[in-house]
């Protein structure tokens, strides 16, 4: 595990445009937010919602969203990194109500098949729109 000055390191890189050093980063803190949010899924929710699925969501959006991030170190990108994987966490579990899912679009891959409500992978609802930006990062 990298110590926090070679964290600060990687997040002045990962500001200034290097992808890879945000993916170094986001590697580093995941473990132990995912190690924060594992307890909150009850054990009945277990079998059909997995926390490696709630940070894949996590990760994404944090990829996404980081040129938002601009204030504080390491320790606020852990905090922000930890809210984003409770909001997703939260989204994963929530009661859907009377919603239901929508065909996905002809031509559309089938990445997102099968992960709706009461298919144990509400956590991954926006998987198919991310296929076109991942050969990307």
């Amino acid at each position: 595990m990298a110590d926090e000055g070679e964290l600060e390191g990687l997040l002045s890189k990962a500001r200034a445009g290097d992808r890879d050093c945000l993916v170094s980063l986001l590697d580093h803190l995941g473990a132990e937010v995912r190690r924060r949010i594992e307890p909150k899924i009850s054990p009945r929710q277990r079998s059909s919602l997995d926390a490696d699925d709630v940070m894949q969501v996590t990760y994404l959006e944090a990829v996404l969203q980081f040129g938002g991030f601009r204030d504080g170190g390491v320790s606020a990108l852990r905090a922000w990194l930890t809210r984003l994987a409770q909001n997703n966490l939260i989204d994963a579990i929530r009661p859907r109500g009377r919603q239901t899912l929508q065909p996905l679009a002809a031509g559309v891959g089938r990445a997102g098949a099968g992960l709706g409500p009461g298919a144990g992978g509400t956590a991954r609802r926006d998987v198919h729109h991310a296929e076109p930006c991942c050969g990307q990062a």
